[in-house]
């Protein structure tokens, strides 16, 4: 693919940069400096979390509310982190939860951080200590926290400004962990729908793909069995708040009822319609629907995959992505984007700052079958210094270019329009659908 094709991301990367307070140069050059923290030490009080102590079983999904007494605002958009110690002093692997907390530049009087976590299938029972702080992501090290002012109930840490607020109780699973359901293409068709392997020189898509590869840790997953969407598990909109890329040209609103969940899929679905976007408060002629899980899961390395559907249609743009959670761009991991039609090839991408802080990107356009008649497995084994893509198992690119190394959460969207897939016309089916017949991530 072209070298120089924006990310989807680039070209709105303001909005991406207001989120995590970054107010300053275009995303390929270097950040300026930032200065200090601007409240003083003391005026922000963290508070036990709600509740005190919160329990779950391994690949159940908890809730924690994480409280704070502003008496002065930071003057800056913070970012929260939250470590999870085990009795061994150990943190648990999936700890690095370093998620934007939006508006803590204007920040007074109680305010409160929700998140929901999904707990790794393989995490040890036994009671973990719940340990959060705030930071500004522009600076390095612990000169990058803030003070805060521990109120009853609240123990400081080892870590330098860093704060004991809770107890997360990891029960023992009842019974030994259920193996996820086959994925091979003879038993994981969604209902209704093709039993047909996949096209790429007939190598099938199994169950044990992610195992063979040594990712052997069930993290996170979603069957989209159920009558309606997990809001738990799953957002509607961009981290930053957007239901549009403006910056890609793009014609769609992203709205909450353009997401469904039925026969087993997940569906999200784009229609020719009239509506004021929220938020951009502009007019817009296509709606559309996006997930993803900003609020509920991130993680450092591992195999991320979705069975997906793509639909067909001039304009229509599929994609399956990776954002860091911290909140800055890039690096970016475009797992799936589909912007032809017919859809007979997709594009694997990766976005990266180079040495000179400047924006590169590395990828490969796939050819494959005709991606709207069929559903098909994309893939990313993402390890320390590589990134591999795979369709239906098999692998199609690779990258060692500045690998990304820190958290990352998921987006599944149905984009349309934009200046890379052009606009919709005449020929484009309303309503279309991206069809997910399931959604998985695993650990080494």
């Amino acid at each position: 693919m072209s070298k120089t094709r924006p990310s989807r991301v680039a070209l709105a990367a303001a909005a991406t940069a207001l989120w995590a307070g970054l107010a300053g140069p275009a995303p390929a050059q270097q950040p300026s400096p930032a200065p200090a923290i601007a409240a003083p030490d003391g005026k922000v009080a963290v508070l036990p979390t709600r509740p005190k102590r919160v329990e779950g079983a391994p690949g159940e999904r908890v809730e924690l509310v994480f409280a704070f007494d502003v008496e002065q605002a930071p003057g800056r958009d913070l970012a929260l982190f939250v470590h999870f110690i085990g009795e061994d002093g150990a943190m648990a692997r999936f700890q690095a939860d370093h998620r934007p907390a939006p508006g803590t530049a204007m920040w007074r009087g109680g305010v409160e951080d929700r998140r929901v976590l999904t707990l790794p299938v393989d995490m040890k029972p036994g009671d973990y200590r719940i340990r959060v702080g705030l930071f500004d992501p522009r600076l390095q090290g612990y000169d990058a926290r803030l003070d805060l002012k521990p109120r009853e109930g609240v123990g400081v840490g080892e870590e330098t400004k860093a704060y004991d607020v809770g107890v997360l109780h990891v029960k023992p699973p009842p019974d030994a962990p259920e193996r996820p359901a086959s994925t091979n293409a003879a038993n994981n068709a969604p209902r209704g729908g093709s039993t047909t392997a996949d096209p790429l020189d007939g190598a099938a898509y199994n169950d044990d793909h992610a195992r063979q590869l040594g990712f052997t840790s069930l993290t996170f997953h979603d069957e989209f069995n159920g009558a309606s969407l997990s809001t738990k598990a799953w957002a509607n909109t961009f981290a930053w708040g957007d239901r549009t890329l403006a910056g890609n040209g793009e014609r769609q609103c992203y709205l909450e009822r353009n997401v469904s969940v039925s026969g087993g899929l997940l569906r999200l679905a784009a229609k020719r319609e009239t509506v004021t976007c929220p938020k951009h408060e502009r007019v817009m002629d296509v709606t559309s629907g996006m997930v993803a899980t900003l609020n509920s899961f991130g993680q450092l390395y591992g195999y991320f995959a979705a069975r997906i559907k793509a639909p067909s249609g001039k304009g229509l743009w599929p994609a399956f992505w990776l954002l860091p959670v911290d909140g800055r761009w890039p690096p970016e991991i475009d797992i799936l984007e589909a912007p032809k039609s017919p859809p007979t090839s997709f594009f694997t991408t990766y976005h990266f700052n180079d040495e000179k802080g400047e924006h590169k990107s590395e990828g490969k356009e796939v050819a494959a079958a005709d991606l709207s008649k069929d559903f098909h497995v994309y893939a990313v084994g993402w390890e320390p210094g590589v990134i591999r893509w795979y369709l239906d198992g098999a692998q199609v690119f690779e990258t060692r270019r500045l690998v990304m190394d820190k958290p990352a959460y998921m987006i599944l969207n149905l984009a349309v329009g934009g200046y890379w897939p052009g606009d919709p016309d005449a020929s484009t089916p309303f309503p279309s659908e991206m069809l997910v017949d399931w959604v998985r991530v695993y650990s080494k």
